[in-house]
C-alpha cells in the first residue's frame, strides 16, 4: 500500500500541469486528490478549510493558489462567492486524476481505489490535519505550524513518511553529497525538487517541531557510524498495531524497545548487512540495485484513524540511545535472495516488521533456506503454508518473487523458464512433450503458456481451445470484439498469479474449470473476482451484496442486544450465530421464492412474445400469398413490383403537374392553372414514354421498364420544383420578405466587426428569407390546387381471380384454327 501511495503522489507532483507551481499549490492538489471521490474525482471544500489544511490563510489560497490552478489547468474548480465577492466554497476536480480515471487503465498510478484514497486521506490527517475539536479526527503532527514554509514542511513530511519503513527509518538517497551537506538534507531536497541548502532548512524546521530526528548509529565496533533520519511516529504506529489487544504498561518504553530490537535483528541469515539501493541525489531510483531488507514496510494494515498524530504517540520519540543496524561504508552488495514467504502470507511476523527472520541456516534464514533447498515435489501446499505462518511467522517482503505471480507487464517467457527448470529439477530433463500455443490464441494464452505446454494430448488441447473460443465469444457479446482478448488475457494472468507455487496437477481441468470461467458472486456480467473487467474498478453490485450481509449482521446484533442483554458472552455468541443462520436461511428462502415467481413471470412473457411472433408470421405468410391487385399475378403480397413502380410514377407525375400549375399560373386563374398542368403532364409523359420505349427495345424486362419510368418521373419532379422555386423567389412576397430581413440585419450592425461584415450578413439573411418565402408559397399553392380538384369517383375494382378466370375461359373457347394462327 505504501509503495502504491508513493507512486501516486510522485506521479501527481510530476505532472506537467503542476510543474513550476508553488509548494502551497502542489500540497493543495494533493489534499484535494485525497479528499476526492474515487469515481467522479470531485470534491467540495471551502477556501478557508483548504487554507487550514495547507497551513495558510484564506487570503493566500484565494490570491496565490487558485489563480495558479486556473492558469495551469491542473485543478478545475467552480467557486461560490459571498455577498462581498470573496471566494468561500469550491467544487474541485484534480485533472491528472480525472484523466487517469477516464483512460480506463486500472494500473495507472493515479487510478486509486476507494480504499487507497481513504488510506491516503487518513495518512494526511495524521500528519497535518487542522483538527476539528473532536476525538475522531484530532489535529495532525504539524497542525500547529502556520504561515510561511508551512506548506513546504507538510509536503516534505508526507513524502518522508511514504519513504519510511516500518522501523521508522527513512530510505536515504545515494551518490555523492557535496562537502558540508548532510545526506538527510540531500534526501529532503531530492523529494521536494529543490536545492540541498533549501532541503536543509526544511529538515531543520521538521526537527524543531519534533516530527523527524537524526540518530547516530553505533556499529559493531562500538564507534558511532553514519546518521539515520527517523520518523518516530511511524515506528510508534507500528508498535501500537503490534500491541493492540495485549496488556501493556508503558507505550513509550515498548515502542523504543521494539525499535531497539529491530536495530539488533534487522539483518537476516548470519546477520550480515543487506544490500542498500543507491539513489542519485538529482534523480530517481536507479534500476538494478537492491534495497535493504529493513527499508521496506507495508503501511496498508497499520494506518488507523488514530495511527499517527494522537497525543499518545507524540510523546513517543526515538532518543539518541536508539540503535539501528548499520552496514559498513565499503560493504559490497550481496546477491538478492528471493522472498522466503509464500504467496498466501497474511501479515508480518511477531515483530511486525518487514524482512525479520527468527533464525539462520547458513547464509539464509531458516524458512527461506528450507524453501530454496526443497525439491519441486516438496513445495508446501496452501494449507501447509498457512500452518507454517501461524506457527513461526512468515518472512514477509514488499513483493514476492514468485515465477507464477508475475505482474501484468512482465514477460511470460520468464515463467516458462522457471517451470522448465522445475521440470528438469524433478525429472532430470525437460518434459517430453511441450505443446506450443495456437497461432490464433498466442496473445490470449500467453500468461498460461507454462500450463498449456503440459497438455500432451491432442484431445485436451482441442477441449481447451474450444473453451477459450466460447469464453471469447461471450466476452465479445458483452464488451465488444476489441476488448475481449485483452480482458481474457488479464483474467488468465490473475489466475496464474493467484495459483502461486501450488502445482497444477491436471492442466486441462485447471484451464477449463478454474482459469477460464468468470468468478462472480453478483448478477453483473461485467464482474470478475469482485472487480469490473472493463474498467478495473470495484464492482458496485458486489459492494451492495456485502452491504446487505453486513446490514443483516447488524440487525441480528441489535436484536440480541435488546433481548439478551444479561446473557453471558459465550451464550450470546452462540445465540447470535444461530439467529444469524436462521435469518440467512429465511432470506435465502425468500430470495428463492422471488426467483421462482420471476421465472414464472418470465416464462409467461416469453410465451406471450412467442405467440405474438407466431401471429405476425402467419399474417405475413398470408399477405405474401395474396395476388397482385393490378395485374393478378399470384403470391406477390398484394402488389407486384411492376405495379408498385407504375403507381409511384403516377403519384410523381401528379406532384410535378401541381408544381407547374402553381408556378406558371396565377392563384385566382383556374383556366391558366389547368392549361399549365395539361402542358406539363404531356411533356412528362412524353419523356417517360420515350425512355421506356428505348429500354424495352434493348430487351428490358417489365420490372426494369417500370423502374426506369419511375426514375424519370423523379427527375422531372426535381426539375419542375427547382424552376418553380426560382420563379417564386422573385415574386412580390419574396422581395418584401427579403427586404425586411436585410433591414433587420443592418440594424444589428454593431454586433459585427466591420461595416463590410454587416452588409455580407444582411445579404445572406435576405437570400435565406427569399428562399424560405418561395418554399412557403409553393407548399401553400399546391395544397390549394389539390383542394380545388374534384375527388375521384370510387368504382368497384374487379376481382383479380375473376379476371384471370375470364382470360383462361377466353383462351379455352377460342377456335383451334384461330389459336394456330
Amino acid at each position: 500500500m505504501r509503495m502504491r501511495l508513493l507512486a501516486a503522489v510522485r506521479t501527481l507532483l510530476a505532472d506537467q500541469s503542476l510543474a513550476g507551481l508553488s509548494d502551497a499549490a502542489r500540497l493543495s492538489a494533493l489534499v484535494l486528490a485525497a479528499k476526492s471521490s474515487h469515481q467522479s474525482c470531485r470534491t467540495a471544500i471551502r477556501t478557508r478549510e483548504l487554507g487550514r489544511w495547507i497551513g495558510m490563510s484564506e487570503s493566500t489560497v484565494a490570491h496565490d493558489v487558485l489563480p495558479r490552478f486556473r492558469a495551469s489547468g491542473s485543478v478545475k474548480y467552480r467557486a461560490t462567492t459571498s455577498e462581498s465577492g470573496q471566494t468561500t466554497g469550491l467544487q474541485c476536480v484534480v485533472m491528472p486524476m480525472w484523466h487517469a480515471r477516464q483512460s480506463g487503465d486500472a494500473a495507472h498510478p493515479l487510478a486509486l481505489s476507494k480504499r487507497e484514497l481513504v488510506t491516503l486521506l487518513r495518512l494526511i490527517e495524521a500528519l497535518f490535519a487542522p483538527g476539528w475539536g473532536a476525538a475522531a479526527t484530532p489535529a495532525g503532527l504539524l497542525a500547529g505550524q502556520q504561515g510561511k514554509g508551512a506548506a513546504t514542511d507538510r509536503l516534505a513530511l508526507l513524502l518522508l513518511v511514504l519513504r519510511t519503513g516500518s522501523d521508522g527509518r527513512v530510505r536515504m538517497v545515494g551518490g555523492t553529497v557535496p562537502k558540508g551537506r548532510g545526506r538527510a538534507a540531500a534526501t529532503v531536497a531530492q523529494l521536494l525538487g529543490c536545492s540541498i541548502p533549501g532541503g536543509g532548512k526544511v529538515l531543520t524546521r521538521l526537527r524543531a517541531h519534533g516530527v523527524v530526528e537524526s540518530v547516530r548509529v553505533q556499529a559493531r565496533s562500538g564507534l558511532l557510524g553514519k546518521s539515520r533520519l527517523v520518523v518516530p511516529a511511524v515506528a510508534a504506529a507500528h508498535a501500537k498495531s503490534l500491541a493492540a489487544g495485549k496488556s501493556t504498561t508503558d507505550d513509550k518504553s515498548r515502542a523504543v524497545a521494539m525499535t531497539q530490537e529491530l536495530g539488533e535483528s534487522s539483518t537476516v541469515g548470519d546477520r550480515r548487512p543487506n544490500g542498500v539501493q543507491q539513489e542519485a541525489v538529482g534523480g530517481g531510483d536507479v534500476p538494478g540495485v537492491q534495497h535493504p531488507a529493513t527499508a521496506f514496510g507495508d503501511l496498508g494494515k497499520s494506518w488507523k484513524s488514530d495511527a499517527l498524530g494522537t497525543p499518545a504517540e507524540r510523546e513517543v520519540r526515538c532518543t539518541a540511545a536508539l540503535e539501528i543496524a548499520d552496514r559498513p561504508g565499503a560493504a559490497p552488495l550481496h546477491t538478492h535472495h528471493p522472498s522466503g514467504d509464500d504467496l498466501w502470507g497474511d501479515g508480518a511476523d511477531s515483530g511486525c516488521f518487514s524482512g525479520v527472520a527468527a533464525g539462520a541456516s547458513g547464509s539464509r534464514p531458516v524458512r527461506a533456506g528450507a524453501r530454496e533447498k526443497a525439491p519441486l515435489q516438496n513445495l508446501p501446499t496452501r494449507a501447509g503454508a498457512r500452518t507454517a505462518e501461524r506457527a513461526g511467522g512468515p518472512l514477509r517482503g514488499e513483493k514476492q518473487n514468485l515465477p507464477s505471480a508475475l505482474p501484468e507487464h512482465d514477460s511470460c517467457q520468464e515463467a516458462s523458464r522457471h517451470v522448465l527448470s522445475a521440470w528438469a529439477a524433478k525429472s532430470g530433463d525437460a518434459p517430453q512433450v511441450w505443446a506450443s500455443l495456437p497461432r490464433s490464441l498466442e496473445g490470449v494464452l500467453a500468461p498460461v503458456e507454462t500450463v498449456w505446454g503440459r497438455l500432451n494430448r491432442m484431445g485436451a488441447r482441442h477441449r481447451v481451445t474450444a473453451a477459450v473460443h466460447a469464453e471469447l465469444a461471450q466476452l465479445r457479446g458483452t464488451f465488444g470484439p476489441d476488448s475481449a482478448e485483452k480482458i481474457l488475457t488479464n483474467r488468465l494472468r490473475r489466475r496464474v498469479a493467484s495459483q502461486g507455487y501450488v502445482p497444477v496437477r491436471d492442466p486441462a481441468s485447471w484451464l477449463i474449470r478454474k482459469a477460464l470461467p468468470r468468478r462472480s458472486a453478483c448478477y453483473d456480467a461485467r464482474c470478475d473476482d469482485g472487480r469490473r473487467m472493463d474498467t478495473g474498478t470495484e464492482c458496485t453490485a458486489c459492494q451492495l451484496l456485502h452491504a446487505d450481509r453486513r446490514t443483516l449482521r447488524h440487525q441480528v446484533a441489535a436484536q440480541l442486544a435488546t433481548e439478551a442483554a444479561t446473557v453471558p458472552p459465550q451464550q450470546r455468541k452462540k445465540a447470535f450465530e444461530t439467529r444469524l443462520r436462521e435469518q440467512f436461511l429465511l432470506e435465502s428462502s425468500r430470495r428463492a421464492l422471488r426467483n421462482e415467481r420471476a421465472a414464472v413471470e418470465r416464462s409467461a412473457r416469453e410465451a406471450a412474445v412467442a405467440e405474438y411472433r407466431a401471429q405476425r408470421e402467419a399474417a405475413e405468410a398470408a399477405r405474401r400469398m395474396l395476388p397482385c391487385a393490378g395485374c393478378g399475378r399470384a403470391e406477390v403480397g398484394g402488389l407486384c413490383q411492376s405495379c408498385t413502380n407504375t403507381q409511384a410514377t403516377e403519384r410523381l407525375i401528379a406532384e410535378a403537374v401541381d408544381t407547374a400549375a402553381v408556378a406558371w399560373a396565377a392563384p385566382d386563374d383556374p383556366a391558366g392553372q389547368h392549361k399549365a398542368a395539361v402542358r406539363a403532364e404531356a411533356e412528362i409523359r412524353a419523356e417517360i414514354e420515350h425512355v421506356v420505349t428505348k429500354c424495352r427495345a434493348q430487351g428490358g424486362f417489365k420490372e426494369t421498364t417500370t423502374l426506369i419510368g419511375k426514375l424519370t418521373a423523379e427527375a422531372a419532379v426535381d426539375k419542375y420544383r427547382h424552376a418553380a422555386l426560382e420563379l417564386l423567389s422573385h415574386s412580390a412576397e419574396a422581395e418584401a420578405e427579403a427586404r425586411e430581413a436585410q433591414e433587420a440585419e443592418l440594424r444589428r450592425r454593431h454586433l459585427h466587426s466591420s461595416a463590410e461584415a454587416a452588409r455580407a450578413a444582411a445579404k445572406e439573411a435576405a437570400q435565406t428569407a427569399r428562399w424560405r418565402t418561395a418554399q412557403h408559397l409553393l407548399s401553400d399553392g399546391t395544397s390549394k390546387v389539390r383542394a380545388q380538384r374534384p375527388a375521384p369517383t370510387v368504382t368497384d375494382e374487379p376481382d383479380p381471380y375473376r379476371m384471370a378466370a375470364a382470360r383462361v375461359r377466353a383462351a379455352l373457347n377460342r377456335p383451334r384454327n384461330e389459336a394456330l394462327v
